[in-house]
């Protein structure tokens, strides 16, 4: 027995007649006139329209831009303040945290005028206020940060000091009486 493989025309396909194209367009245009709804006006107001929002997309960008570089400046000199507090409070024997007993006595004033001049010394770098006050900012978390620090060590030193001074003098004072 033969296979039928069915075709196209079987369905009734392909017998249609073919429809006729139209490739031209009715184009129904009038003349542009002077008055102030004219086609010619709405085409220039869209593009100044489209000018505007390009416009306004351009300031936009460059005022993003500058408040980039402004926070950069801004994060630069903050930089260079935390690097300068951090030599004077942990480098060195001199360093804040390494002073012991009475030696770290004054520590916390001292390290107030330090980080008073550090901040003034970086901030006259900086060009605008939004750069200042980003600095400042920043500069006001780091102190309170290190002035609480330091606070809590230079008690604990004095009470250390005192307790030494103290024993010192409770040795003293029983090594005299047995005398």
């Amino acid at each position: 027995m033969a296979i039928r493989i069915p075709k196209a025309t079987d369905a009734g396909l392909g017998r249609e007649q073919q429809r006729a194209v139209n490739a031209f367009q009715e184009i129904n245009a009038s003349p542009i006139s002077n008055n102030r709804f004219s086609t010619a006006n709405e085409i220039g107001e869209a593009g100044q329209s489209i000018s505007n929002n390009f416009g306004n997309v351009a300031v936009k960008r460059y005022e993003q831009q500058l408040k980039v570089a402004d926070e950069n400046a801004a994060l630069e000199s903050y930089n260079g303040f935390a690097r300068e507090l951090n030599e004077n409070a942990n480098m060195g024997e001199n360093a804040w945290f390494s002073r012991k007993g009475k030696n770290a006595l004054g520590t916390y004033g001292e390290a107030q005028k330090t980080m008073d001049k550090l901040a003034e010394k970086y901030s006259q770098s900086l060009q605008n206020d939004r750069q200042r006050n980003q600095f400042l900012q920043r500069v006001g978390n780091h102190r309170l940060s290190m002035e609480e620090s330091l606070s809590r060590y230079e008690a604990t030193q004095r009470s250390a000091y005192q307790y030494r001074d103290w024993e010192t003098d409770r040795k003293s004072t029983r090594l005299n009486s047995s005398h």
